[in-house]
């Protein structure tokens, strides 16, 4: 008499907590292996196939692997779940949960702009000061042009 293999199928993202812009990483391992497994993001408490996922992933007959989802908007802060589904179905295969968290200015510019030690500076004390010179300048400049705008509005309206 055989020994039976009784599989685990697992859905696991590879970290708790993603910030806007960051790639959604989930594996999945033991999967039944059919060409119209997917997986899908949702937000907490929605339901498969009465609400439409944020996004979908067809696993293409693997039975093991990782997704990687694209950043994308609707990934904002709150709690969401990824489901595995069979055969182009909503029967769930197998779950897992993380959350969207807000992402601080220098996660989003460090994504597009890598300044190295050497390549940051500080201002010369000479540039500072005529910099704040030339603010004063158009400071002024604004202030007597508002005027001149404010009488051409009362001439035309």
């Amino acid at each position: 008499m055989g020994l039976a293999h009784v599989s685990a199928l697992e859905l696991v993202p590879s970290k708790t907590t993603y910030k806007l812009g960051e790639n959604v990483v989930i594996s999945f391992s033991d999967e039944p292996g059919n060409n119209l497994d997917g997986a899908g993001i949702y937000k907490e408490r929605q339901t498969p196939g009465d609400d439409f996922s944020i996004q979908f992933e067809y696993l293409g007959g693997k039975i093991s692997g990782e997704l990687v989802f694209d950043p994308f908007d609707p990934l904002s802060v709150g709690k969401y779940e990824a489901h595995l589904f069979e055969n182009d179905g909503y029967e769930i295969l197998a779950s897992t949960s993380f959350v969207g968290d807000k992402a601080s200015i220098e996660d989003i510019t460090n994504q597009f702009v890598k300044l190295s030690t050497p390549e940051t500076t500080e201002p010369n004390s000479e540039n500072v000061s005529k910099y704040r010179e030339v603010q004063s300048l158009q400071n002024e400049l604004s202030k007597s042009i508002y005027k001149s705008f404010s009488m051409h509005r009362n001439l035309i309206a």
